[in-house]
């Protein structure tokens, strides 16, 4: 059915400030709501998928609220194709080697440094193997973790600086590129699944911003 809900999160008090100008802290304190709110949204039950998106660099807009820097935060009552299609790849490899898939790609990447961007003492952020698109790079907690609502708050300071380093490389790179991350985390309730592991994917990003499409798949 069409039931839902669709918050927006305001990332700063300033009107022009972007995250790769705004002090890590704000960062930590966006995250901060991020988890609040993905924690206070499975309160009801009738939710299965909680995703949240950003897009950086948005097209001027007549429209105060549209041209504010701001996130958004979409809880489902049914799990998107997308990460449906995660968890099934991730089941299907559990049965094969009897660990995480997403774990070996981590351990695989740190091995091979060939497309490691940064690496923190609790994140990683790489190329994928694959890319679907250019200058795709995913950033994923280093320990098997399924559920982004359990992030530590020293989890979070880690989280915020590389996301503040990403953003600002490829803004450096892309100044006129619309930059969109959307985060990936287990579903929610009897839905929930140990083997998934949450990741933040970003790209860069030249058409209309649609990233509730591109992160779902419908």
């Amino acid at each position: 059915n069409n039931f839902g809900a669709h918050e927006i999160v305001v990332d700063t008090p300033d009107h022009l400030e972007t995250w790769p100008q705004m002090d890590v802290r704000q960062i930590e304190k966006i995250i901060m709501a991020y988890r609040q709110r993905s924690l206070d949204l499975r309160g009801d039950d009738r939710f299965r998928q909680i995703l949240i998106t950003k897009h950086h660099g948005l097209p001027p807009s007549p429209s105060p609220y549209q041209s504010h820097h701001h996130s958004h935060i979409i809880a489902m009552p049914v799990i998107p194709l997308r990460i449906e299609e995660e968890i099934k790849g991730t089941l299907e490899y559990y049965q094969r080697k009897d660990r995480c898939g997403y774990c070996d790609s981590i351990s695989h990447e740190i091995g091979g440094q060939k497309r490691v961007i940064l690496e923190t003492d609790e994140f990683l952020n790489f190329v994928p193997f694959a890319s679907r698109f250019p200058y795709e790079n995913w950033v994923i907690p280093k320990r098997h973790l399924p559920d982004f609502g359990l992030i530590t708050d020293s989890q979070i300071v880690d989280l915020a600086g590389a996301l503040k380093s990403i953003f600002t490389r490829l803004h450096k790179v892309f100044p006129d590129a619309i930059i969109s991350m959307v985060l990936h985390s287990s579903p929610v309730h009897e839905y929930f699944r140990e083997e998934y592991h949450w990741h933040v994917e970003l790209r860069p990003r030249t058409e209309r911003p649609v990233g509730f499409e591109w992160g779902t798949g419908f």
